[in-house]
């Protein structure tokens, strides 16, 4: 089983994928470009977003949640209430202002222990 980082803002998630030797990823847009943000005008389009993750990390062994703001902890509140055994595999909920593939990498060997060291 993978183990899985979800950096999350209110425009967009990077969905990283490792494995003992390599680190894949994936771009999920908010729809329409639009912001997913707390208000609760958007709350429906932020649980549609939550949920298409949520269902991108069925096969994780570990999910590290990162970004900036609110965003990562809406993101993992949504899986404890909506997704409880993904929720139980989440290992950490870290700040990290931007997502470059080098410091992802970083934070994936400190929470998972993988060796991979670039970009498939």
């Amino acid at each position: 089983m993978p183990a899985f980082v979800v950096w999350i803002d209110r425009h967009e998630a990077l969905l990283y994928q490792f494995s003992q030797t390599k680190m894949e990823h994936r771009i999920f847009k908010a729809e329409n470009g639009s912001e997913i943000s707390s208000e609760s005008g958007h709350s429906q389009q932020r649980r549609n977003f939550h949920s298409t993750l949520a269902s991108e990390l069925q096969g994780a062994a570990k999910i590290l949640i990162l970004g900036p703001g609110v965003a990562k902890h809406h993101f993992q509140n949504h899986l404890a209430e909506q997704h409880p055994l993904l929720a139980k595999r989440v290992v950490g909920c870290e700040s990290l202002e931007k997502a470059t593939d080098s410091l992802v990498a970083a934070m994936a060997r400190r929470f998972f222990k993988v060796g991979m060291t670039s970009p498939a």
